[in-house]
C-alpha cells in the first residue's frame, strides 16, 4: 500500500510497501524526485517526526533493514531528529544525496515505520466457537496480528480477559492451534495482571519480533480462556436415574468432561453436594458411552469440604495432559446419595423368603452372594422387622436382571 503527502514539494514523504497506510518503507520527496530512506541513524524520534508529518497522532515503531527494500536510489541517510521537528527535512542529517557509505543501493537498509492509527492496542479472539475463548489478535497500524507466545502467562492473559469485558481469566495458553497467519504484532508482553489494556503492558516493541521465538509459520500463538457466565456448573448425564452418571461441568460457556485422573470420593461428594444430594456413594471411572466434548479439568484434589469442584485444586480449566485424550473413555462419574438410600426388600413367593434386592440412587438392584453370611441374613431379616433368620442361601433362582449394587 502506498500512502503520500501533497507531490510536488521538497521534503514531502511518504509509505510505501505497507500493509495499510499507516506502515510501510519512508521515502522523501526532493529535487523532483521520490527516493529511499537509509536506516543508518534512523530512531523512533525520527519516526516519530515521519508520522506526523504524514498526519498521524504519533509512532509505534521505527523499523531498520524495512522489508521488501526500495529499488531506487537514498536522498537521506544517518537522519537526526529531536521529535518536534515539523518534518525530516527539519532534523540534521548529512544533507541531500550525501548517504553513508554502508547505505548499499541493493541492500535491505530501508527507514521504515508503524505510526499509531485509530483503535490501536484493541485486542479480540479468533478460532473459537466461544467468545470466552480464542487466540489473542491485537490491533495496530490499522491491521489486526497475532500476539507471540513467547513468555506469555497468566497475568497477560488476566489483563486481555479484562480488557474484553470478561470477568477474570482461567488459563493462559501457549502454542495455540489453528495457528495465526498473519503478522506477529507484538512478543515478549510482560504485564503486572492489574492493567487496564494490553498496550499499559511491557512488551518487545510494536511490530519488533524476535522470528527465532515466533517463527511465522510456527505454533508461537498466544491464546486465553476467559471466565463466563455460570462457570462451574454441573450435570449428569448418560444415566437412567438422577442420582448417577457421567460428570461434566461448565466453562467459559460450554459444557466439558472431567477426567478421572486423580479422581477420588472426596471430589466425588463435593459434586454430589454440588449437585443438591447429601453426598456420594461411590467414585466412577472410565464411564461409558465416554464424552465427545473436551476435557475441563484433571486432576483433581478436594478435601471434601468445598460447596463447589471448582473451588477444589486441579490440574487447570482447559489444561489436560496424556491422561484425558480427547478420544479416551477416561471420564469421571458419581453415584450420589438418594432418599430411601439402603431400604431392603425380598423378591419371592412369600414376604418371609425371597432375593435380597437393596435401593439405592433412585432404584433396586442385587446383593451379591460373595461372602455372603448367617450374619448379614440376621441384620437383612431384622431390617426388614422380622425377629431372626431361619435359613440362608447363595445362587438364588430365579436370579435377577437388575444390576447388583452391593
Amino acid at each position: 500500500m502506498q500512502q503520500r503527502c501533497k507531490h510536488g514539494s521538497d521534503g514531502d514523504i511518504r509509505l510505501q510497501d505497507g500493509d495499510t497506510q499507516y506502515q510501510g518503507r519512508v521515502e522523501i520527496y526532493h529535487n523532483g524526485e521520490w527516493r529511499r530512506v537509509c536506516e543508518e541513524g534512523w530512531g523512533l524520534n525520527d519516526a516519530k517526526v515521519a508520522c506526523k508529518q504524514l498526519g498521524y497522532e504519533d509512532a509505534h515503531t521505527a523499523y531498520i533493514n524495512y522489508n521488501p527494500r526500495g529499488t531506487g536510489s537514498y536522498w537521506l541517510s544517518d537522519i537526526n531528529c529531536a521529535g518536534a521537528e515539523e518534518g525530516l527535512y527539519n532534523c540534521s542529517s548529512r544533507g541531500w544525496g550525501t548517504i553513508n557509505s554502508y547505505c548499499g543501493t541493493g541492500d535491505y537498509d530501508d527507514a521504515g515505520v508503524i505510526c499509531k492509527a485509530p483503535g490501536d492496542g484493541a485486542v479480540r479472539l479468533v478460532n473459537t466457537t466461544s467468545p470466552y475463548e480464542g487466540r489473542v489478535e491485537v490491533y495496530y497500524g490499522g491491521e489486526w496480528g497475532r500476539v507471540c507466545d513467547y513468555n506469555w502467562g497468566f497475568n497477560d492473559a488476566k489483563v486481555v480477559c479484562r480488557q474484553l469485558g470478561l470477568a477474570g481469566i482461567h488459563t493462559s495458553f501457549r502454542g495455540w492451534s489453528p495457528r495465526g497467519t498473519g503478522k506477529y504484532w507484538v512478543f515478549n508482553v510482560n504485564c503486572g495482571g492489574s492493567e487496564s489494556n494490553i498496550t499499559q503492558c511491557t512488551h518487545g516493541g510494536v511490530g519488533v519480533v524476535n522470528s527465532g521465538n515466533c517463527g511465522q509459520s510456527n505454533y508461537d500463538d498466544a491464546g486465553v480462556l476467559c471466565h463466563g457466565d455460570g462457570d462451574g456448573a454441573l450435570r449428569l448425564i448418560n444415566t437412567s436415574n438422577a442420582y448417577e452418571g457421567r460428570l461434566e461441568i461448565f466453562y467459559s460457556g460450554r459444557w466439558g468432561r472431567v477426567s478421572d485422573y486423580g479422581w477420588d470420593l472426596s471430589s466425588a461428594d463435593v459434586a454430589c453436594k454440588q449437585l443438591g444430594f447429601t453426598g456420594a456413594h461411590t467414585r466412577l471411572f472410565s464411564m461409558s458411552p465416554r464424552g465427545t466434548s473436551r476435557f475441563w479439568i484433571h486432576n483433581l484434589n478436594c478435601q471434601g469440604t468445598e460447596a463447589r469442584l471448582a473451588d477444589c485444586s486441579h490440574g487447570g480449566v482447559g489444561v489436560s495432559n496424556s491422561y484425558c485424550s480427547q478420544s479416551s473413555s477416561d471420564d469421571a462419574g458419581v453415584l450420589c446419595k438418594g432418599p430411601n438410600d439402603g431400604e431392603v426388600r425380598l423378591i419371592g413367593d412369600s414376604q418371609y423368603h425371597g432375593r435380597v434386592e437393596i435401593f439405592y440412587a433412585g432404584s433396586w438392584g442385587r446383593v451379591c452372594e460373595y461372602w455372603w453370611s448367617l450374619n448379614d441374613a440376621k441384620v437383612t431379616c431384622r431390617q426388614l422387622g422380622f425377629t431372626g433368620v431361619l435359613t440362608y442361601g447363595s445362587s438364588w433362582t430365579p436370579r435377577g436382571t437388575s444390576r447388583v449394587v452391593l
